[in-house]
């Protein structure tokens, strides 16, 4: 178990893809159009927790929990998910504090076996030779750890972070059609989620689209 969790931070890192935030965000706006308005659903997938969470909320909804119950339903799946991730990433970075050992302990086998040379009459000018041969060892293990092992953890902590965020919009996305909120205040509470830049106007684009036709 330990050692699939620990591959699948790997993969992680080498194969993630961050949803973008303003495509996710009008993502959310349009599922609270099709939930008041009665308007097609946008096409979700639950290979991605962010979307699978407007998914459960959307059952939750049709089959009448409240909206505190079914904050307290979400809040928790989010939960034991972020638990999960965090663990994954506290394995990877507790991971670099082994190469640093076994590099010193190559060290100290080189040291040993210098000793032994010395003793037995190794030259002069080859014991400086042997000396930074056993020195290696500690510098691998502090270049591995430090250069490898250490900066995956932390970005793959990094990339969790970012996708936590997009739950926490999906589920504040669940509550607010919970609440039969109004969609242009809906939609510009999601808007503080993410930068100016990242800011979605669905509902002006969809009253546009209708005015036209």
């Amino acid at each position: 178990s330990s050692f699939r969790l620990l591959f699948s931070g790997f993969l992680k890192i080498g194969f993630h893809r961050l949803q973008n935030k303003k495509e996710f965000l009008k993502t959310n706006v349009e599922f609270l159009q099709s939930i008041q308005l009665g308007l097609p659903r946008p096409q979700l997938t639950e290979s991605k927790f962010e979307e699978q969470i407007l998914l459960d909320g959307y059952e939750l909804i049709e089959l009448g929990f409240s909206p505190e119950k079914i904050q307290m339903v979400l809040e928790e799946r989010i939960y034991q998910v972020e638990k999960k991730k965090a663990q994954i990433s506290n394995s990877i970075q507790s991971l670099s504090k082994y190469p640093p050992a076994f590099g010193l302990a190559g060290t100290v086998f080189g040291l040993v076996e210098l000793m032994k040379a010395v003793t037995e009459g190794l030259p002069a000018q080859q014991t400086g030779i042997k000396m930074a041969t056993a020195l290696v060892a500690t510098m691998y293990g502090l270049i591995v750890a430090n250069l490898f092992v250490n900066p995956a953890g932390e970005l793959l902590k990094k990339i969790y972070e970012d996708e936590n965020r997009l739950y926490e919009i999906a589920l504040h996305t669940v509550m607010l059609a919970a609440e039969q909120s109004n969609l242009l205040e809906a939609q510009e509470m999601l808007n503080s989620h993410v930068e100016p830049h990242e800011r979605v106007n669905v509902l002006q684009q969809t009253y546009e689209n209708e005015g036209a036709a």
